[in-house]
């Protein structure tokens, strides 16, 4: 069994950084032997934030958003 890392990001107007946190994590994680799942939460952000994490989630079943 794998074991499970649950990542929970705080988000305020990150739109433009969205990307690269997940890549940058991915950078770290993959090689390791772990599942692991990304929950973003937008803090009432007013940029396209939640957009972003939402293109995102469609994309990959580990990206979560809280709005």
């Amino acid at each position: 069994m794998n074991k499970k890392i649950d990542i929970i990001i705080p988000c305020y107007n990150e739109a433009e950084n969205i990307d690269y946190i997940i890549a940058e994590i991915d950078k770290y994680i993959k090689n390791l032997n772990y599942e692991y799942e990304f929950t973003f939460i937008d803090d009432g952000s007013t940029d396209d934030t939640y957009k972003k994490i939402m293109e995102s989630s469609s994309k990959r079943k580990n990206i979560n958003a809280i709005k």
